[in-house]
């Protein structure tokens, strides 16, 4: 777990510093860097997705942010094949069961956070 975090860590900095490096990712600086091929201006499904890791809705994904998008979808990818299988998602009611144990030891803020990503799915 640790290194993930290191790598998401690294992935961020990188991305958050490739324009002006000010700590937040800007959403036409993702769009230049990781999806190049999207035409600017609008693209329905480019815009959901960052939307979904945009919690404030400002424009820009703080590393918080990042972080909580990037937490609900690891949770929801229980058999960590790197997607979120239909099965997975008809299995949130019992994800959300599992996250609100008290041994989970989640803060009230943070489990809100995910189960609003889970959702939002």
């Amino acid at each position: 777990m640790i290194i993930k975090l290191r790598r998401l860590s690294n992935c961020f900095k990188s991305l958050s510093s490739s324009i002006i490096d000010y700590g937040l990712i800007h959403k036409e600086e993702l769009r230049l860097e990781i999806l190049f091929n999207i035409p600017h201006g609008e693209n329905l499904f480019f815009d959901q997705v960052f939307d979904l890791f945009d919690e404030k809705r400002n424009g820009v994904i703080e590393v918080e942010e990042c972080v909580h998008a990037l937490i609900a979808f690891s949770l929801l990818d229980l058999r960590e094949a790197g997607c979120i299988e239909r099965e997975e998602v008809s299995q949130t009611d019992v994800l959300i069961a599992v996250l609100t144990k008290p041994e989970m030891n989640l803060s009230d803020d943070l489990l809100d956070v995910i189960i609003d990503k889970v959702r939002s799915l």
